[in-house]
């Protein structure tokens, strides 16, 4: 069990346009309900959340409707609704919630559809989540007038095994990007949180690096948000291993156990760095603990997962002799490889033969043209290379190769 404490924060940190979707509830039909008035949201300590160990009446105002959610010291004062997450006014939305019930008895989850619009000056935006927790989106003065809606989904939404992800938030619109970063704070403190793409089609992960504090995760564009509970995060098991008593330590007070993360897997197409110091008994880094670092590396998944390679879609046509000039499209390069053109750009081109040896192209001409308006396509012209059928595949600037789609080099 990780140190974190668990917190259910207080809705009364944002006024939300939001739907409730719920199972297991009592009837079918769409329920509407009226209840109190949101409580002070991002003050400090008590006031926010409610503030009684016994989970105060703090609730949703959202054009009348109102879900009373309870606070409690631990999750609804400091630690959530004041100055630990940021201090930042709460945004308001104006709508109204609906409660909607539907499901099989016995079983019970509840979904909050947040939408909001960025206020001047940026703003707190809270999302409840299915597993409990809480998220909330800190939005920089930067991104005011943007309208975002965050969705809690699932780790089948976005190709994975269900469970492999502890939450999961789909962020619309898809590839949104933010000049300066919005902060993320997610209420269990778990460290290893990535974006993937939200195709549908398991792929690679980016990492998100600490802010300057080491108390939140800093996220420069939207697609599905998952964080990575510590047991699953090297395959099936934990890639995190502790040494009692370390010197590297020394200045950490009670936090004398030296926590680092080693996993040789790289599912998430990324190999990972991360070290902290934490007390006795804990089992995993989080966001706060002394000494908290992270750091992400790309990976091409080291052979054992194919998704971790960028993929070719299509080239069009699929044949042609030297000169002709074709068009190469992959399905998601603009969010993963073309973030950074230094890096993730496309940068040249692979014909492998049937023996999968890439035939050497240094002394023969091409033209490999980039498309602005399209970073998820590019434009080659065959090179003079022997008529006869070929594995295609886009080299990136990370040396990334693409997977391949066959290809027929016609004679002239």
């Amino acid at each position: 069990m990780t140190h974190a404490r668990t917190a259910f924060t207080s809705l009364s940190l944002v006024t939300l346009s939001v739907v409730l979707w719920g199972s297991g509830c009592s009837s079918d039909d769409a329920v509407e309900h009226d209840g109190p008035s949101a409580g002070n949201a991002g003050a400090a300590g008590h006031s926010a959340g409610a503030g009684t160990s016994g989970g105060g009446k703090a609730g949703v105002s959202s054009g009348g409707a109102t879900e009373d959610v309870g606070g409690t010291d631990d999750s609804g004062g400091t630690d959530q609704g004041g100055a630990d997450m940021g201090g930042a006014p709460p945004i308001s939305t104006g709508g109204s919630m609906m409660m909607e019930a539907a499901g099989a008895a016995g079983e019970s989850s509840m979904n909050t559809v947040v939408n909001a619009t960025i206020p001047a000056g940026g703003g707190n935006v809270p999302v409840a989540l299915p597993s409990g927790q809480l998220v909330t989106f800190a939005f920089p003065a930067s991104a005011a007038g943007k309208s975002v809606t965050l969705t809690p989904t699932d780790s089948t939404a976005i190709g994975w095994p269900a469970g492999q992800f502890s939450d999961v938030i789909k962020m619309e619109p898809d590839g949104t990007t933010f000049a300066d970063p919005v902060v993320i704070k997610h209420a269990s403190k778990d460290l290893l949180v990535l974006d993937f793409s939200s195709s549908g089609a398991r792929g690679p992960g980016e990492g998100l690096p600490l802010n300057a504090t080491g108390d939140g995760l800093l996220l420069e564009h939207f697609s599905t948000l998952a964080v990575v509970p510590s047991g699953k995060s090297c395959d099936s098991s934990s890639g995190w291993n502790g040494t009692p008593d370390s010197a590297n330590c020394a200045n950490a007070g009670a936090a004398t156990t030296s926590m680092d993360f080693a996993c040789k897997g790289y599912n998430f197409c990324q190999i990972i760095q991360a070290h902290c110091c934490v007390l006795p008994g804990a089992t995993a880094c989080q966001e706060g603990d002394a000494n908290v670092t992270v750091s992400y590396t790309e990976s091409d998944g080291n052979g054992s997962h194919p998704y971790c390679q960028p993929s070719l879609t299509s080239v069009t046509p699929n044949s042609g002799a030297a000169g002709t000039s074709i068009v190469a499209t992959g399905p998601d390069w603009d969010a993963y490889y073309a973030k950074d053109n230094a890096v993730h750009y496309v940068s040249s081109i692979r014909f492998f033969n049937q023996s999968g040896v890439a035939v050497n192209l240094a002394q023969l001409n091409f033209e490999l043209t980039q498309h602005t308006d399209n970073r998820n396509l590019v434009t080659f012209t065959v090179p003079n290379i022997p008529a006869g059928q070929y594995n295609f595949a886009v080299v990136f600037r990370n040396g990334f190769v693409s997977t391949t789609v066959p290809f027929t080099v016609t004679a002239p």
